[in-house]
């Protein structure tokens, strides 16, 4: 068996060790990267904002195939939904990989294997190559970045030794140095700046305690409480406060549209093409 190969297996088997895990021992490799498989293994190791908070799912309710034609034809048709299906796959990973960057400051490496990662050569042509390239994802989600993250680390313990190794032996390969920002360098560049100038802020005179002491007990006597009015937009608050709270759900929504619209771009190219 090839080395790929025998990683892919690996991470599969590890994959399955997780409780509650979607994949199994004995999956194959297809059934594995079925896109319906591997949002549910999305959702098995993500937050649910890394998904839209569940918009994504409308997009996995059937199964879509990639048809062939006649041999000497080398015709490949490929459903718009199957397109859709990897397009929301690859969004996903991407909104999980940048949410994690946001609450510790690093990504452990991780833009090298999500930007090597191919999604419509590994949804549509099922390419060795590719895959192997998830595998490598998943591992660093599920041992870093993934809410279960610290069991994924301790299933390490109840696999085979050959599946260990081949594990062990990727991590070794890419050990991570944490003290290294993997962001672009005009990007750790700019923040840098903004630290260095914020630590040589001059610090506020000291105010005279007697003043400060006057000027409050002025305050306190002119302080009058406005009367309470009727707000008439409190709906529109509401919805403001909505927004607010869920900024990156906007980002969501401009990605689904942008996805839908590609559909309907398509399917009226193979309608046309059909008429």
């Amino acid at each position: 068996m090839e080395p790929n190969s025998m990683f892919i297996e690996a991470v599969i088997h590890w994959l399955a060790e997780f409780p509650g895990s979607p994949i199994k021992v004995l999956s194959t490799i297809a059934e594995f990267i079925a896109p319906q498989n591997l949002y549910k293994l999305f959702e098995f190791l993500m937050n649910p904002e890394d998904l839209g908070n569940g918009e994504f799912s409308t997009y996995f309710d059937r199964p879509f195939t990639v048809g062939y034609g006649k041999e000497e034809d080398m015709e490949l048709h490929v459903p718009c939904g199957l397109i859709i299906q990897a397009k929301a796959l690859e969004l996903g990973l991407e909104f999980h990989t940048s949410s994690y960057f946001s609450k510790v400051g690093y990504l452990d490496n991780f833009w090298p294997e999500v930007s090597n990662l191919n999604w419509l050569r590994l949804v549509l042509l099922n390419d060795t190559q590719q895959i192997y390239n998830l595998c490598q994802v998943l591992v660093k989600v599920g041992t870093i970045s993934s809410k279960k993250s610290t069991v994924g680390l301790v299933l390490f313990g109840f696999l085979s030794a050959t599946d260990q190794e081949q594990i062990e032996r990727y991590l070794n390969a890419n050990s991570v140095d944490r003290v290294h920002d993997p962001r672009p360098q005009e990007v750790a560049d700019q923040s840098k700046s903004q630290v260095k100038c914020t630590s040589v802020q001059e610090p506020e005179p000291q105010k005279d305690l007697e003043a400060e002491q006057s000027q409050r007990i002025g305050n306190v006597a002119d302080h009058q409480e406005p009367e309470p009015q009727e707000d008439f937009h409190a709906d529109e608050g509401q919805s403001q406060v909505k927004t607010n709270s869920f900024s990156k759900h906007h980002t969501y929504e401009e990605h689904l549209t942008a996805m839908l619209w590609e559909k309907e771009i398509m399917e009226g190219l193979v309608f046309n093409l059909i008429g």
